[in-house]
């Protein structure tokens, strides 16, 4: 009876017991925690069972759901056993996800990927990005602002398992004690083989109207400028939530995207980053069927150094 009187006592001492059993290491050193208020902790291990079944700690979402009276619910956790099934099969056996205050690192099978990375800039973007564009409800965008400043302020360490197959030898996951790499590591400086800019005007019916000489040299690419056009309602939805500029642009450290001139978090890579993603794809997609894929993918990462440039959508003035 006293634990139901007093349901968050129990909550918080069986929170702390099944994070102690199910962390692995220390919690993430930070640089430059805020001196108000910092949260890191160390990594928390969830395992997911053949049939796509959350535990952790040894503790099924079930039962967890139970012994916290359904105050904590991981059966949004639940993965379709075809999934898991097929991440057997192709020895994907774990996934971490290392957020830190100036960005997420991704491994897979203790390999890095490339990074999502952001600074107050870009955070305050997306923030003027949420309370002006209109596409949430007025309670969403304002749980999306509350939440947003708290990215600055939390290290947080997860890793997600999967079934190993039968006879696969255990993949070790990363080293917690080992620093990851710094966030937002440049490729190597080198003068780009492929520079190309593209700007893309769109009136009120989704066609793409430019200059004579641009639809000609796409044309000589293979390339017929309306294979950009965009369904009117998309026109209408973009300009409904005050966007009237879209970037994509490719440079040497990364990929931008930029909403009304104002960068977004973006994506930075190194050499590894970008050969572990290709040899990714070509485990996930394995089979026949994907050969073209496999070989553009494995042919094209690796260019992706020499290569930069933009692409801009400029979308049509509210009341056109």
């Amino acid at each position: 009876m006293k634990a139901t009187r007093h349901p968050w006592l129990w909550l918080v001492v069986l929170a702390s017991f099944l994070w102690l059993t199910a962390c692995a290491g220390p919690a993430q050193e930070v640089s430059n925690p805020d001196p108000g208020f910092f949260l890191s902790l160390s990594r928390l291990v969830i395992d997911i069972d053949n049939e796509g079944l959350p535990s952790v700690g040894g503790v099924s979402a079930d039962r967890l759901s139970q012994l916290t009276f359904g105050m904590v619910d991981l059966w949004w956790l639940r993965l379709d056993p075809a999934y898991v099934r097929w991440f057997t099969d192709v020895n994907l056996q774990h996934i971490e996800f290392v957020h830190r205050e100036d960005g997420m690192l991704l491994y897979v099978n203790a390999a890095p990927l490339p990074t999502l990375t952001w600074d107050d800039d870009s955070l305050s973007a997306v923030q003027q990005v949420v309370s002006e564009s209109g596409l949430f409800t007025p309670q969403v965008g304002q749980l999306i602002e509350m939440f947003i400043p708290f990215l600055q302020r939390l290290a947080v360490d997860v890793t997600v398992r999967f079934p190993l197959a039968a006879g696969a030898e255990v993949i070790s996951l990363r080293d917690p004690t080992a620093q990851p790499e710094e966030i937002g590591a440049q490729v190597a400086e080198t003068t780009p083989m492929l520079t190309m800019h593209l700007t893309l005007e769109y009136d009120a019916q989704g066609k793409v109207v430019v200059r004579p000489e641009t639809a000609q040299a796409l044309r000589a690419l293979g390339v017929e400028v309306q294979q950009f056009a965009l369904a009117p309602e998309t026109i209408q939805g973009l300009v409904a939530a005050n966007i009237q500029q879209m970037t994509v642009r490719k440079a040497g450290e990364g990929l931008f995207v930029l909403i009304n001139d104002k960068p977004l978090p973006h994506i930075t890579w190194n050499d590894e980053n970008l050969a572990n993603s290709a040899g990714l794809i070509s485990q996930l997609f394995y089979t026949p069927e994907y050969a073209f894929t496999r070989q553009t993918v494995e042919s094209v990462l690796p260019l992706l150094a020499d290569m930069d440039g933009s692409v801009t959508l400029q979308l049509p003035e509210g009341g056109q």
